[in-house]
């Protein structure tokens, strides 16, 4: 089968936080965050769970609310609280500072971290939408340019929204070390911090915070696991599965879990590969599972930590998922389509 070059695995999370599903909902009901990831900067970042996921321009959108999703989404003032996420390739050799002063001139500066980086923002009532606005630059360090977020409220619920912003930007970390597995004639990539280790041995790839524990895991031997991620590529007639079989996705999960599994999502993934995922707990560690097949080729993929650890975990294994991605190319925003003259995010003109 032909594989689509634009395909990810976000779908993989969204599923997860999205289905009405017993014992899957627990991210929104227990911890009141979902996870947020922006590939291109290989940032993660926790956001309220009742808000939205959209697009400005090709660039990730977070809005408040549907309303403001629609009117964010074709570049106008939201109305409600929202933020955008902005990456401009042509721009590589520019500081973060002087790309923040170009799409927004005659703005002062304030100094500032995010994430463990050194970063600078600014902060303003824009006259003609009646928002405030807040923004601040960063270069990532996974491809070194400089990254942009925009936040914007309407002006009289900037007071209520700003200390749940800065929550939100505390929240941010960065996964900027990257391994890799070949799986059906293309490339998975694998986001983890930069203090935490890869074991690969072209099947399987780990990251761990412990190098002699990626090794132990890479084995098999998850005892005393600190949280991580492991992939490996399976011949499901090897394991005598049918790979045509519709139930196929379902039936590696049981032989890897070696158990029957009362809750299993079945889905479409990219261009039509069936998938299943679950969420389990095995031998006092808590999984999160992942199988994608493509004819007698299958991908097993999932995060996992002891049990007593997920509730903080978690957060990691959801970002470093939400940043896997499969032969992905982002479509650069134009930065003409912001500076210039043309209209910017939230319906300010530039």
């Amino acid at each position: 089968m032909q594989l689509d070059k634009k395909r990810w695995f976000l779908l993989i999370l969204s599923l997860i936080f999205h289905l009405g599903m017993g014992q899957m909902t627990y991210a929104q009901d227990t911890f009141g965050t979902k996870t947020f990831a922006w590939r291109g900067a290989g940032l993660i970042m926790q956001y309220p769970a009742n808000w939205l996921q959209g697009e400005y321009e090709g660039h990730p959108l977070l809005v408040s609310t549907a309303d403001a999703l629609e009117k964010a989404s074709d570049g106008e003032a939201p109305g409600a609280p929202a933020l955008t996420f902005l990456h401009y390739p042509q721009t590589s050799a520019i500081a973060p500072v002087d790309l923040l002063r170009l799409i927004f001139p005659d703005q002062t500066t304030t100094a500032m971290v995010i994430g463990g980086l050194d970063a600078v923002s600014i902060q303003f009532e824009d006259a003609e939408t009646g928002q405030t606005v807040w923004a601040a630059a960063f270069k990532s360090p996974l491809i070194n340019q400089a990254h942009v977020i925009v936040a914007a409220a309407p002006n009289e619920a900037w007071v209520e929204f700003e200390p749940q912003l800065q929550t939100m930007i505390a929240s941010i970390q960065f996964l900027a070390e990257t391994t890799t597995l070949e799986f059906a004639g293309g490339v998975v990539t694998f986001n983890y911090p930069e203090n935490w280790h890869a074991a690969n041995n072209g099947q399987v790839v780990v990251v761990s915070e412990d190098e002699a524990k990626s090794e132990a895991i890479l084995e098999g031997d998850l005892a005393d696991a600190p949280p991580f991620i492991r992939a490996q590529l399976l011949v499901p007639s090897g394991i005598g599965i049918d790979p045509t079989a519709d139930t196929a996705p379902r039936q590696i999960l049981e032989v890897f879990t070696g158990q029957p599994l009362p809750i299993v999502t079945e889905f479409e993934w990219g261009d039509g590969l069936p998938a299943a995922l679950t969420l389990i707990e095995i031998e006092s560690v808590q999984w999160l599972l992942v199988v994608v097949v493509d004819g007698d080729n299958a991908l097993l993929m999932g995060g996992g930590v002891a049990v007593e650890v997920w509730p903080t975990a978690r957060v990691w294994i959801d970002g470093a998922l939400h940043l896997t991605v499969y032969n992905e190319q982002i479509a650069p925003l134009t930065l003409e389509n912001i500076i210039a003259g043309n209209d910017g995010p939230f319906g300010m003109a530039q």
